[in-house]
């Protein structure tokens, strides 16, 4: 019969490569590089079976004992339930799909860079998947517009200036990937770029647009930060005390 320990690590390998697989840029930037030509599926039957599939996690983790473990396997049995809890945190109060363009900006961004930091594969290997990329941005970006249900403006902001920072991204870096592809295949690239870059820029018009019309703060709450310190971060603080310290902190600048 399989241990406690033993179930643990099984689920918590599951997990990961269940989560690498449904963030293949997020995969890529760790160095899992099977998913390097797909971006995240953010239509709401995919973050509801996300969100499902979570809560079956957390199932499963809260059935395994970890009564009589030593300390490093009981440090693993924490840790692995706070990866949980913060993943349904960020379901249940970030809402990031529906608050946050810079879920779908971010997106974008790193996953051109992810595949251009490391020379993992030859040049035309991460081309060809920068170009799949690429040619999937526009239709998470449209994906984005309908489900920013709920967007902050601030985030707003922050995603249009980061959609104006990116075309040296997209032009000069991704640039060095075209050494030794054939010439088809680099203008397919270009043609993907061009499409992607558009997409980005109707998509900062889109949030500048509608940014009046957007919340202008948002606040998760002394319950929900209690919650994320205890938690998610694993920090035997209340609220009050971590504002303490920071105050006191700002007063010793």
């Amino acid at each position: 019969m399989m241990t406690g320990v033993a179930r643990l690590h099984e689920l918590a390998a599951e997990y990961y490569g269940w989560l690498f697989e449904e963030h293949p840029v997020l995969g890529s930037e760790v160095g899992r590089h099977d998913g390097d030509g797909r971006l995240c599926d953010t239509s709401p039957d995919a973050v509801r079976r996300r969100r499902e599939h979570i809560a079956d996690f957390r199932r499963r983790h809260g059935e395994i004992p970890a009564t009589g473990w030593g300390a490093e396997d009981f440090a693993d049995h924490e840790l692995f339930a706070a990866a949980l809890e913060r993943a349904e945190f960020a379901d249940q109060v970030l809402r990031r799909e529906s608050r946050d363009p810079q879920l779908y900006v971010e997106e974008c961004l790193n996953g051109v860079f992810s595949l251009l930091k490391k020379e993992y594969a030859p040049k035309p290997v991460r081309m060809r998947a920068a170009t799949a990329r690429l040619d999937a941005m526009p239709g998470l970006l449209a994906q984005a517009r309908e489900n920013l249900t709920e967007a902050v403006r601030l985030y707003a902001d922050l995603a249009a200036e980061g959609v104006d920072g990116a075309e040296p991204l997209f032009t000069t870096s991704l640039e060095l990937l075209a050494e030794g592809s054939p010439e088809t295949a680099i203008r397919g690239m270009h043609l993907a770029r061009d499409g992607a870059l558009s997409a980005l820029r109707d998509f900062a018009a889109h949030l500048r647009d509608r940014r009046e019309r957007m919340r202008h703060d948002f606040a998760m709450g002394p319950a929900a930060f209690s919650r994320w310190l205890a938690r998610v971060l694993l920090i035997p603080l209340a609220p009050g005390q971590v504002v303490a310290l920071l105050e006191a902190q700002v007063a010793h600048l």
